[in-house]
């Protein structure tokens, strides 16, 4: 038998020996686990640390032509600005589509994620309060959150 025969016959053992190797499943039983969460109707100390509320005097005399403009001075929070009434907040660096903005719990439709030349569409001198979350109270509010939410 030459060499190459040889190589070629160990290949081929090699090969299918794995064939004949007997596999077996294994049953493993879980619990099923259902997470559900909702930050509507919990109090500030039933929530995750980070959040912030602006209202009332305050807000009165922080208010300005944007949301962006109007939380500026939040710690962790600037501002994009690019005219005015067209500045959208920036929490903790992240910004665009990672802050969600909502009007009263429900997420507004918001032409400045898509391009940041556009205004927010929520307008600050409505608000009452304005609530901020930041860190991990935002995953309540899904995966479009990541940077922070803005509950007006």
């Amino acid at each position: 038998m030459s060499f190459k025969q040889a190589c070629c016959c160990s290949v081929a053992l090699a090969t299918f020996a794995g064939i004949w190797a007997p596999a077996f499943a294994q049953d493993v039983r879980t619990d099923e686990i259902i997470v559900t969460a909702s930050p509507i109707g919990r109090t500030t100390e039933e929530t995750i640390a980070g959040n912030s509320v602006i209202g009332g005097d305050e807000l009165q005399d922080r208010l300005e032509g944007s949301i962006g403009e109007t939380l500026r001075r939040e710690p962790g929070i600037s501002s994009t600005f690019f005219g005015p009434a067209a500045s959208r907040p920036v929490i903790r660096g992240l910004g665009g589509d990672r802050i969600s903005v909502l009007d009263s719990g429900i997420g507004s439709i918001d032409a400045s994620a898509a391009s940041p030349d556009h205004a927010v569409a929520v307008e600050p001198a409505m608000a009452e309060k304005i609530e901020i979350v930041r860190g991990a109270g935002t995953l309540l509010y899904g995966s479009s959150a990541a940077g922070g939410v803005i509950n007006v």
